[in-house]
């Protein structure tokens, strides 16, 4: 049966809020608590101005709340708000998946690609 148009799978809604690697890495580290911006790029890796992209993706999405600590020094801390909480179930959830999983799907990929699959001989 087709869905209508204008209703979203909540599977697929929920996959576009945190869809890119950036992302994770950000809700991941603010699982353990608030984090101020630098503290942020220090522990997750990424660049600044992605970072910084990505806290205003995730805020704008309800998933990070920003607060202004200090005006001087500017000081501000992101931290997750209920919604941006309660993926830590569902994150834990797939992780578990991949752990069992990806191990075999990297497999069966490999497989799949040109001139790994065995017996079929190359064009020389």
């Amino acid at each position: 049966m087709k869905e209508p148009a204008n209703e979203t799978c909540p599977v697929v809604g929920a996959i576009k809020s945190i869809v890119t690697e950036s992302r994770l890495l950000v809700v991941r580290h603010l699982f353990t608590g608030p984090k101020g911006f630098n503290e942020l790029l220090r522990v997750s890796g990424i660049n600044s101005k992605t970072l910084s992209a990505t806290l205003k993706f995730l805020e704008d999405y309800g998933i990070v709340d920003r607060k202004v600590v200090s005006t001087r020094p500017f000081l501000v801390q992101y931290s997750l708000t209920q919604a941006g909480l309660e993926l830590k179930s569902a994150l834990e959830a797939l992780g578990k998946w991949g752990v069992k999983w990806l191990p075999q799907l990297n497999r069966n990929e490999a497989r799949d690609e040109p001139g790994l699959a065995p017996n079929i001989p190359t064009r020389q």
